[in-house]
């Protein structure tokens, strides 16, 4: 037979709510009990991510793999109930912690250590009951579980009160040394160790490869700004695998660029000789070899001298298909500006594409606003949650803004380019959806955050909820949504170069072309045309901020 063992005085407040009879409280048992289940949960979620972590660390540390715990399922999920069941008995839990939960003996004293470890073998008599002594609080008249009324203790949940009190008796232990506190630093430091293996950073090889990344940098601070008009020249020699019966006749030197390859015909790891003249003086050239199948690889770069003339030596390079035969070839490429110099073309399309960037993110932000500001005031609490018509408005608004937020512009922009054909329209559409989704929450949670005062004062004269909402809510949250409308507007400008990537139009879309084709000193220029009017807009934003808002 359990002891019936009631609760204080002090504790009944504790567990039950104020102001309200004890013959209408099984809602508010049921909460306590899903108050309850909701920390062993996830305290369970704790012991478990702890475990998937160890295993996951040492299943991809050199020397630490056979350290795993290799369990069945059913053996896993059972260590990891009861180990939580073990933590929740003999200390605070993390969970209890941040539900602000306190295991207690009824008297208002914190049980011992005994009186935890009983609670412990108790909590698995109750659980292998089918789990009715668990459920045992619906019913009970103290809300005591049978594990609570074997050891005389009970779960309440602190207030500010109680807290308050409880500090001036006894001064709490730091937060570092008590179990909770630990788990937190273990949890923490298992999240960072199991980040560091997933996302495989190795901060070696920002030292060692850091020659890789040299000429790209270099492009990069060098924008193309002006130019002068291009030349080019390209001349060829065959050379043939293996030798033909009859071997072409060599080519003499003319008044016309040539190139000579000797000897013409052979084998792969040939050695031989290569010749060219007649070629623009003192410019760098690049030297490919060629196969029948049309493929280029590069051999090396040379300067030809001041008379045009250039002579090396090589090895024939393996056929990439090995077994290849035919007509091979070296080619000599020399390009080099002359002229005057010239606004670069670079320039222009950045500025076309720049401008036409600004006015996407205008669209896309105006669009936005003029939807975003009656979902707002649908999804705020505390103008729709008064009547049960109004909070399922509000719970379906913020669904609804959630779903549109979770998913990115980069998203929308692919599925409206497919939608309505690659350029700045599909850009503006899936702008302004996601401005929809985050400005709807921004002012929402401005209309949340305002004075009730005026909204009682304005109701109290007997007005209706639309003149309220004019009076006393608009007045209170035009300078936050304002605010927030300009920063929109500069956050619109930075995520439509992305989703040009993906051809919503703007600047992203040349930036990723002159990318994909190795134009670095172009994309140079689309990238400090980008920060240029980013910092401009930053600037007058915050001037503007500053004198309306």
């Amino acid at each position: 037979m359990l002891p019936k063992l009631p609760p204080s005085d002090r504790l009944l407040p504790l567990l039950m709510p104020e102001g309200r009879l004890r013959s209408q409280r099984f809602l508010a048992r049921l909460s306590y009990l899903r108050l309850r289940l909701t920390a062993f949960l996830l305290d369970c979620f704790f012991v478990g991510y702890v475990y998937w972590a160890y295993n996951y660390i040492t299943r991809h540390v050199d020397g630490l793999a056979g350290m795993q715990l290799r369990l069945p399922g059913w053996a896993a999920l059972l260590l990891i109930v009861e180990a939580t069941a073990l933590w929740g008995s003999l200390t605070r839990s993390l969970a209890a912690r941040i539900l602000r939960l306190e295991t207690m003996r009824v008297d208002g004293d914190l049980p011992t250590f005994g009186q935890r470890l009983l609670r412990f073998v108790g909590w698995n008599l109750a659980a292998a009951a089918a789990g009715l002594g668990l459920l045992w609080p619906l019913g009970d008249r103290a809300w005591l579980a049978w594990h609570d009324r074997l050891t005389g203790t009970v779960v309440v949940a602190l207030g500010g009160e109680e807290r308050q009190r409880r500090a001036l008796m006894a001064r709490p232990p730091a937060w570092y040394v008590t179990s909770w506190g630990l788990a937190a630093l273990l949890l923490l430091a298992l999240s960072y160790g199991v980040g560091w293996i997933i996302t495989e950073i190795e901060p070696r090889a920002l030292f060692v490869d850091a020659h890789l990344v040299r000429p790209l940098v270099a492009e990069l601070l060098r924008p193309q700004l002006v130019t002068r008009d291009r030349r080019s020249q390209r001349v060829v020699a065959d050379f043939f695998i293996p030798c033909p019966e009859l071997p072409s006749p060599p080519t003499s030197p003319s008044d016309r660029p040539y190139l000579r390859i000797e000897p013409t015909c052979g084998e792969p790891q040939t050695r031989v000789a290569l010749e060219a003249g007649n070629l623009h003086p003192d410019t760098l050239a690049q030297i490919r070899w060629l196969d029948p199948l049309g493929n280029a690889t590069r051999l090396r770069a040379a300067r030809t001298d001041a008379e045009g003339r250039l002579a090396i030596e090589f090895d024939v390079p393996e056929p990439a298909v090995p077994g290849t035969r035919g007509q091979f070839g070296a080619e000599v490429l020399l390009s080099w500006e002359e002229g005057d110099l010239k606004i670069a073309d670079a320039v222009i399309q950045v500025q076309d594409k720049m401008l036409e960037t600004v006015f996407l993110a205008l669209m896309a932000t105006t669009l936005g606003v003029i939807l975003a500001v009656p979902v707002s005031f649908l999804a705020a609490r505390n103008l729709m949650a008064r009547h049960p018509l109004g909070a399922a408005v509000y719970y379906v608004m913020r669904l609804f803004l959630n779903i549109l937020r979770a998913i990115e512009p980069l998203i929308w922009a692919i599925i409206f380019a497919v939608w309505v054909g690659i350029g700045p329209y599909a850009g503006v559409l899936a702008l302004t959806l996601h401005s929809i989704a985050s400005l709807g929450k921004l002012y929402s949670e401005a209309i949340e955050s305002i004075d009730a005062g005026p909204i009682e004062a304005i109701t109290a004269t007997g007005a209706h909820r639309l003149q309220t909402i004019v009076y006393a809510v608009i007045p209170q949250v035009i300078p936050p949504f304002i605010s927030f409308t300009i920063y929109r507007w500069d956050i619109n400008v930075r995520m439509s170069t992305v989703i040009g990537f993906v051809g919503g139009g703007g600047i992203g879309f040349l930036l990723i072309q002159w990318i994909n084709l190795l134009q670095y000193r172009q994309a140079a220029t689309a990238m400090w045309a980008i920060a240029i009017v980013v910092s401009v807009m930053d600037y007058l934003s915050a001037v503007i901020r500053e004198r309306v808002v």
